[in-house]
């Protein structure tokens, strides 16, 4: 949960894109 919170707040930091290509990345590996 605590993973998740990071990401969310990263992506709007660095933006739509960056989050977006951390998501399909982790969902591919995992």
């Amino acid at each position: 949960m605590n993973n998740e919170n990071k990401t969310v707040v990263v992506g709007m930091s660095g933006g739509v894109d960056s989050s977006v290509s951390a998501y399909l990345l982790k969902k591919t590996r995992f």
